[in-house]
């Protein structure tokens, strides 16, 4: 969906979102007990967790969502499907930055809320308050980890996921996901002016503020956006009932 990984700046964010992840014990950022702390301690900033476990994360939390274990993408959908159907997207980032939105969106307009917090055992009101909250906020840094990558459906669980992130405009802004290393294309060595295959010099890469300019995300196209509706349909016929994934 976006081609690299990503880290999330949780120093500045507005709303920290931790998914099948506790900071407090497992780390994987920097100062984690103290962010923690400072997130939550903080009547202005939201710290939101995914997890069927009340870890010690989830006890510092504004917002638990005790999901039934292996039913994230349930609440994921549920939360993309108010987004949508209440209007809460990012538009005009999108319109600049993303393709395939007509595509990936008329699923989620269409998609039954109610029937997918009761599949994973949110009540229907929290995950619209979480779906708001993360839309309103000026900024969301987020984690995904082991608790869902290592369980059921975790490649749909962590495209709906970045799609979350990606349709409320939180990617390459303060407080929110950013690309820790540089996109550039090794193979003819243009980063740090290594020689091309002809044995000369490669010319010197673009500025940073360049390459953000020309480079295009392609945020919601890279993988065929149509996966996304094909990819439910084969969940929903090979592990659970098709009811509550597709209509």
């Amino acid at each position: 969906m976006v081609g690299f990984y990503t880290r999330a700046d949780f120093d500045h964010c507005e709303v920290g979102l931790f998914l099948g992840k506790n900071p407090w014990m497992s780390h994987s950022i920097p100062r984690a007990r103290v962010t923690l702390r400072e997130i939550s301690k903080d009547p202005v900033r939201c710290l939101i967790v995914v997890d069927p476990r009340q870890t010690e994360t989830a006890e510092l939390a504004d917002i638990h969502l005790q999901v039934k274990p292996g039913t994230d993408a349930w609440l994921l959908a549920a939360m993309l499907g108010v987004m949508v159907q209440e209007k809460l997207i990012a538009g005009e980032w999108l319109a600049l930055h993303a393709n395939g939105l007509g595509e990936v969106l008329p699923h989620f307009a269409e998609l039954p809320i109610v029937k997918y917090c009761e599949a994973c055992g949110v009540p229907e009101e929290l995950a619209r308050q979480v779906a708001r909250r993360i839309a309103s906020a000026a900024s969301v840094a987020s984690f995904e980890d082991l608790g869902v990558q290592m369980n059921g459906h975790s490649t749909l669980v962590s495209y709906l996921y970045k799609l979350l992130m990606l349709l409320t405009g939180n990617f390459g802004k303060k407080g929110s996901s950013y690309t820790p290393t540089m996109m550039a294309p090794f193979t003819v060595g243009h980063e740090g002016g290594a020689g091309t295959d002809d044995g000369t010099r490669s010319p010197p890469p673009q500025p940073l503020s360049t390459r953000r300019k020309n480079m295009s995300l392609d945020v919601l196209c890279r993988n065929s956006p149509a996966r996304m509706s094909e990819r439910v349909s084969e969940c929903a016929r090979s592990h659970i009932d098709s009811k509550l994934l597709c209509e």
